[in-house]
């Protein structure tokens, strides 16, 4: 009996792997998973509780936890599934230009880290659903926020997504989605104007600022978006 050692394997392709390979031979699997992206222990219902399988939690790039795992249960065969295998982090998300009464705000929007939350973003962008939306909220040294058709902070598309917690921090300019509770996100989001690590893995983050934040800073409440655009690589969307 061997060891296979599969990383990335919590998530959903990984999972399925793993369940493949205690169904089809005797070997043990090692599961090695940061968690983050689509990694979730929910995935690995049910296989944690065969006794060959291990899990350990640990980031393919950390050399020094690979040495460990390589030397206590020494893989005969490696999957590599982990993101950081074959995504590459070089390459720019896609660009969003707030177009305000103030000037314009350009994003690079967090589509490795939030992809479903960007996608509605962008969705959003393309039917011109932000078009003339007033900011109605402005918290000096804190956010600001916008994506309220109604202008009273209880408006939305009309439905909801679920959160998308990541690791990306609020730092000065950090984007993010507003919510009431949880998975209760739409359409509002703010910029914010200091770091706020209390809303760290809390909030998620759909992207940040890279040029513009001089009109952040001169928001101010009532101002009005008038509309948002997308580059998304080949072509510009909501104009």
């Amino acid at each position: 009996m061997g060891t296979l050692l599969i990383t990335g394997g919590a998530g959903f392709i990984g999972s399925n792997l793993v369940r493949y390979a205690l169904g089809h031979s005797s070997d043990r699997v090692v599961v090695i998973d940061k968690l983050t992206y689509a990694g979730s222990l929910l995935n690995l219902q049910g296989p944690l509780d065969d006794p060959r399988v291990t899990f350990v939690r640990a980031d393919i790039g950390d050399r020094e936890a690979m040495a460990h795992v390589f030397a206590e249960h020494r893989p005969a065969a490696i999957v590599n599934l982990a993101a950081e295998t074959h995504v590459d982090r070089s390459i720019d998300g896609p660009r969003a230009f707030i177009d305000t009464d103030k000037g314009t705000i350009e994003l690079e929007l967090a589509v490795i880290d939030a992809p479903l939350t960007v996608a509605n973003f962008i969705a959003l962008a393309r039917k011109g659903f932000f078009r003339n939306n007033a900011i109605h909220r402005l918290v000096p040294d804190f956010v600001v926020q916008a994506g309220d058709p109604r202008g009273d902070g209880e408006g939305g598309p009309g439905y909801t997504i679920r959160d998308e917690p990541n690791e990306l921090p609020y730092l000065r300019g950090t984007v993010g989605m507003a919510l009431d509770w949880e998975d209760t996100g739409g359409s509002q989001f703010f910029i914010t104007h200091s770091p706020q690590p209390h809303l760290d893995a809390k909030y998620t983050v759909i992207g940040r600022v890279i040029s513009g934040m001089d009109v952040v800073d001169g928001i101010q409440q009532n101002d009005v978006i008038k509309r948002i655009r997308v580059w998304d690589g080949e072509q510009m969307i909501g104009e």
